[in-house]
């Protein structure tokens, strides 16, 4: 049976795909605000990622800036992009009938 997916999955997919996107670059100005402020031997990386790393990051913007909106702004975006994922996998459930053969008959 091929795997199709409805047009709503798709907007949804679409829409967390693109927070994703957005939360990345949120990430990339945090390191370049951090950056600003640490020793060049300090430096973060703007590439890879290990354990720890964005706690790191975050750990030293508000030591920094803590007024800073950055990390707010990336708060929202995981949150929102959380929800568009539920959705996502929800409304797959549902068209995929995984949801009718959970429920009673």
């Amino acid at each position: 049976m091929p795997l199709t997916l409805s047009p709503m999955v798709w907007v949804l997919l679409s829409g967390a795909t693109t927070l994703m996107a957005a939360s990345a670059l949120v990430i990339s100005a945090i390191i370049g605000e951090v950056n600003r402020r640490l020793p060049e031997d300090q430096q973060i990386s703007y590439l890879w990622g290990y354990p720890g790393k964005l706690t790191r990051i975050k750990e030293h913007y508000k030591q920094f800036y803590p007024n800073g909106n950055l990390l707010r702004i990336l708060r929202v975006l995981i949150v929102l992009t959380v929800i568009l994922m539920v959705g996502v996998a929800f409304r797959f459930a549902l068209d995929s009938g995984f949801a009718n053969s959970l429920l009673p008959r």
